[in-house]
C-alpha cells in the first residue's frame, strides 16, 4: 500500500515519503512482550494462539475500546480507541506468542491490554510463562 501510494504521489508531483510521515507522532508506549510456551511445544503453542486469538475477536465485540484490524497480516492486531493498538502473533520457529502493543500511556497499556491479556493466558498457567507481562 505505501509503495502504492508513494507512486501515486510521485506522480502527481507531490513531497517525498519523509515530507508526508514527518509529523506522525509515536505514541509514548511501544513494547514487545514474549509470552512463552514452557513445554517447547509449538503444537502447544499453535493451540493457545488460535484460542487466544479467537477469545480476544469475540471480546471485542463487547469492549468498547478494542476493534479488529482486520486488514493486518502479521497476527491478530486490534486497535484501541484511545488510537493505539495490540497485536498477538505465534513464532513460527519457538514456542513463542509476541504481543506488541503501542499506547498513550503505561497505565493505559497495562489496565486495557496487559492486564486482560495476562487473565486470558492465566488459564494456561500450567505451560505458559507471562511473567514479561507483568
Amino acid at each position: 500500500k505505501i509503495i502504492g501510494l508513494l507512486a501515486r504521489k510521485a506522480a502527481a508531483g507531490s513531497n517525498s515519503l519523509l515530507s508526508l510521515i514527518s509529523n506522525l507522532e509515536e505514541l509514548p508506549f511501544d513494547e514487545e512482550f514474549r509470552v512463552k510456551v514452557t513445554d517447547g511445544s509449538l503444537v502447544t503453542t499453535t493451540d493457545i494462539f488460535r484460542d487466544v486469538s479467537q477469545t480476544l475477536k469475540e471480546k471485542c465485540l463487547s469492549e468498547n475500546s478494542w476493534s479488529l484490524d482486520e486488514k493486518n497480516l502479521e497476527g491478530v492486531r486490534f486497535r484501541l480507541s484511545s488510537g493505539g493498538f495490540f497485536m498477538i502473533r505465534q513464532s513460527l520457529h519457538d514456542p513463542v506468542i509476541s504481543v506488541q502493543v503501542e499506547s498513550i500511556s503505561k497505565d493505559e497499556a497495562y489496565a486495557k491490554v496487559l492486564k486482560p491479556l495476562t487473565d486470558l493466558f492465566s488459564k494456561y498457567d500450567t505451560v505458559v510463562d507471562v511473567s514479561t507481562m507483568m
